[in-house]
């Protein structure tokens, strides 16, 4: 970038790309920029506050193909292996099915990684950026700039801004991007449990009555799940409010998988003891028809906010991270600006199908399978049922792979 950009923001700290968000969306696009050779990292700026998935007990699951993208930057070197839990089988399952649908992939679909410790290792690895621990409260933008003001009164002028500050983004805000919202009166309930019986390569996708419930393996002495139950506010506060809530959740499981034998049953383990606790939030849809603004791309739940049954939010914010990487190689190439129009435009068409693509088939089964009509779950049970037996599984593999 020239001088002359430079010279017209003479009061302000001047950046070529600047992201803002501590969250792990946030977290891994800036590890991914300072992986980057080409960019040169005292014009990187980090805009974060406290680093609070360093206390996130949940997991994440990672597809094969955003692995592999990984895979180039490092990122799982000098990972400990114990943290690792490898997903080679999704089993999904509805009561009236005869048996589940399985998807296969050798030699994996995924890693489930916890989040704290992805988090920690990022944290260790992301070396000599600029941090700022103050929130954005203004922004606007000129012809060379981005201009964000934060709490603290510093003012920040970014060529670029990548916006990762989660599902309610004060920068969408602040930058009038039009959104898309739709509550679906549930809530996401998760925790972690202890199962019997079960392979711990294998993850789950269970349709109860209350709602579909996601189980991740996790690797550990025991064999645990960290289950993401999504189920009516009502049911949930119903629930929660129990001594036992964890006995209740074990139980339904064990009734629902009675014929597989698999068994369900509390952490009992005091050593475990962050492990017992029980967290919820609120699921609402959020879908950006367009992701950006003058010198700004929204990322990760910024950008679209889908339903977690089929575990695939977060490989979306990752696919966001490596769409800017893309954008960003074919702007050194063209000479073009980070933040110039054409490159907003080339990361909008190439994210706008597969989000999409997301976004209508998560809430497509969501509510398919939480109305209550026999005869439509007998339907879709026995629509399974078919994709099981033929190829056209392997489609949906694909797309949950990212491919």
């Amino acid at each position: 970038m020239s001088n002359l950009f430079f010279s017209n923001k003479s009061s302000s700290h001047i950046f070529d790309i600047t992201v803002v968000g501590g969250g792990l969306t946030g977290s891994l696009m800036i590890y991914l920029l300072m992986c980057n050779k080409k960019l040169s990292k005292s014009k990187i700026c980090w805009i974060k506050l406290k680093d609070k998935n360093l206390t996130d007990d949940r997991v994440s699951f990672y597809n094969s193909s955003n692995l592999e993208k990984l895979s180039k930057s490092k990122f799982l070197q000098n990972f400990p292996e114990k943290e690792i839990t490898i997903v080679n089988e999704i089993h999904v399952l509805n009561k009236r099915q005869k048996k589940p649908l399985i998807w296969k992939n050798f030699p994996y679909m995924g890693f489930i990684l916890k989040n704290k410790v992805v988090q920690k290792k990022l944290l260790d690895d992301i070396k000599n950026v600029k941090i700022y621990n103050s929130p954005v409260i203004k922004s606007y933008s000129d012809e060379f700039y981005r201009t964000i003001i934060l709490e603290d009164k510093t003012v920040i002028s970014s060529n670029l801004i990548l916006a990762a500050d989660g599902s309610n983004s004060n920068l969408r805000k602040l930058s009038s991007i039009k959104y898309l919202s739709h509550q679906l009166n549930h809530e996401a309930v998760t925790g972690y449990l202890e199962i019997e019986n079960s392979n711990i390569n294998i993850a789950r996708q269970a349709f109860l009555d209350e709602g579909p419930i996601g189980l991740l393996p996790v690797k550990s002495k025991q064999k645990y799940v960290n289950f993401v139950w999504s189920m009516n506010k009502n049911v949930a506060k119903n629930i929660l409010c129990l001594d036992n809530p964890s006995l209740i959740i074990a139980n339904k499981l064990n009734n629902f998988y009675k014929s597989y034998d698999l068994k369900f049953k509390p952490i009992k383990d005091l050593s475990k003891r962050k492990l017992l606790k029980i967290h919820k939030w609120p699921l609402n849809l959020i879908f950006v028809p367009k992701p950006t603004s003058q010198r700004l791309i929204l990322i990760g739940d910024a950008a679209h906010s889908i339903h977690p049954l089929a575990g695939q939010g977060f490989n979306l914010a990752l696919e966001d991270c490596f769409e800017v990487e893309n954008v960003l190689e074919k702007s050194m190439l063209t000479g073009k600006e980070f933040g110039h129009n054409d490159n907003l435009s080339l990361y909008n068409k190439n994210r706008n199908i597969r989000v999409k693509l997301m976004s209508i088939s998560t809430t497509s089964l969501f509510y398919a399978f939480t109305q209550n009509s026999k005869i439509l779950n007998d339907t879709l049970s026995k629509g399974m049922e078919y994709l099981n037996e033929k190829k056209l599984k392997n489609i949906f593999i694909k797309i949950a792979n990212g491919f």
